[in-house]
């Protein structure tokens, strides 16, 4: 039985989700393997509340649930006074002598300690977490690996350390709300425990501690599900429907909707029964939109869809909203090398800058899920690119001087753009859900994304 945890999506498998629980009712927390310890507990949909008195436990395999990577959501109401001089754990793995202990508590000299495998590799001081604490519910994260351990209170970050430690999944107990021999327990409630097995970062942490790591993905501008073409009635064009939130529903068929030439065929081979093939003179063009555009101030954006190349005899454009690498606003393509690189455009300057991916490439007749993101920060640091889930970025791209992008009417292309300059190709392969979002995708939404889209697709 796999504890806390309904059966999972792709996307939450993805992201490393191993144990989630919101402890609002008794008899599903029992259901999801756990023990009521002690009379101290009551479940409601504000969580569990301890009174001091009770605890939960539950008997594991500690490789379900302990990574040597990972991340820890803890959401929690105090039920004590933070400087109370006693000490209190929120969780305890560990083995039925106390070994390879990874636990959260607040101890007697009222610092949180973070203890991964025996070893403390984190102490925060209490007037440093005190000053992020918040009246009420109050949310703990704790990403941590060996020699990199980082912990944020309430969005604030209060902690990190470069402590190494060692993996210990022989562990078999696992406490909520007490050490794992029912002593030192927790005062207050509990309303959301998650384990991830992954490390978060920066840029994860406001997703996991709003809950909306995944849910967050069904937010983009615009999707080209790929299904289907047909004539539309008003104007005689060929169009395919866009799923949107931006004001398009409707992607012309090659550049104009007229030039049949251009259009890419619907793919249905290889399994893939969503997206187009094309054959190196094809496009599909989702138009321009201001909500595509970063309006003279460069923001947060991301672009997302699986890509099949079946020919690198020169670089080719992916999804671009870019007449060159110097005119338009951004542009994701691959090398003939079937390296990947991702950049904005000044389209005033005639500048760009970006990433490169410098060693793992695309491989040929392969369907693999392309993810670009930008933090919208102007500086080269912001940007990255993800291959099947894993990030591949690796070089800068800097040409000219650039400021920001600005608000051109060049349409977003799927599978051509940047007819001049260093990128001059067609795509010649398979494009399925391609997706621009607002915002930059975290590394975990990333991951889970890739899932995502492999499973929309049905490829995997």
């Amino acid at each position: 039985m796999t504890i806390g945890l309904k059966k999972r999506t792709a996307e939450e498998r993805a992201a490393g989700l191993l144990f989630s629980e919101t402890f609002r009712s008794r008899d599903a927390v029992e259901r999801g393997g756990a023990t009521i310890v002690g009379t101290g507990t009551t479940f409601s949909t504000a969580g569990v509340a301890f009174s001091g008195s009770g605890n939960l436990l539950y008997n594991v395999s500690g490789a379900k649930i302990i990574r040597a990577a990972m991340t820890i959501v803890i959401e929690f109401t105090l039920g004590f006074v933070g400087n109370d001089g006693v000490l209190h754990y929120s969780f305890d793995v560990t083995t039925a002598a106390g070994a390879g202990r990874c636990a959260i508590t607040k101890d007697a000299a009222n610092a949180i300690v973070v203890t991964m495998g025996s070893t403390v590799v984190l102490t925060v001081a209490y007037a440093t977490w005190n000053a992020a604490l918040v009246a009420g519910k109050n949310t703990l994260i704790v990403s941590t690996t060996t020699g990199a351990t980082t912990a944020w209170l309430n969005g604030t970050s209060i902690g990190t350390s470069a402590t190494a430690w060692t993996l210990s999944p022989a562990v078999t107990l696992f406490a909520v709300g007490s050490s794992y021999a029912g002593a030192t327990r927790w005062t207050g409630t509990i309303s959301r425990f998650e384990i991830y097995g992954n490390v978060c970062t920066a840029v994860d942490e406001p997703y996991l501690r709003a809950g909306t790591l995944i849910s967050k993905l069904d937010d983009y501008l615009v999707c080209v599900p790929g299904t289907s073409y047909y004539k539309r009635v008003s104007d005689g064009l060929y169009v395919t429907d866009v799923l949107e939130k931006a004001g398009i529903t409707q992607a012309l068929m090659g550049s104009d909707g007229a030039t049949a030439a251009q259009f890419p065929k619907v793919a249905r081979e290889a399994g893939l029964v969503r997206g187009f093939s094309f054959d190196g003179g094809d496009q599909i063009n989702v138009g321009d939109l201001a909500a595509f555009s970063a309006a003279g101030v460069d923001k947060p954006f991301s672009v997302a869809m699986i890509a099949q190349v079946d020919d690198f005899s020169a670089a080719l454009a992916l999804l671009t909203k870019a007449a060159s690498l110097t005119v338009g606003e951004w542009a994701l393509y691959v090398l003939a090398t079937g390296l990947l690189q991702f950049l904005t455009i000044d389209n005033s300057a005639g500048a760009n800058r970006g990433r490169a991916a410098g060693s793992v490439a695309m491989k040929k007749g392969l369907l693999q899920v392309v993810i670009a993101t930008y933090a919208g920060t102007g500086v080269v640091g912001g940007f990255a690119i993800y291959l099947g889930g894993v990030r591949v970025d690796s070089a800068n791209i800097t040409n000219g001087t650039y400021t920001s992008m600005a608000d051109t009417a060049t349409d977003v292309l799927v599978g051509a753009g940047l007819s001049t300059g260093a990128v001059a190709s067609q795509l010649n392969g398979k494009s399925a859900l391609p997706e621009i979002f607002d915002y930059c995708l975290s590394p975990l939404q990333a991951k889970a994304l890739t899932a995502r889209l492999l499973r929309q697709s049905r490829v995997a």
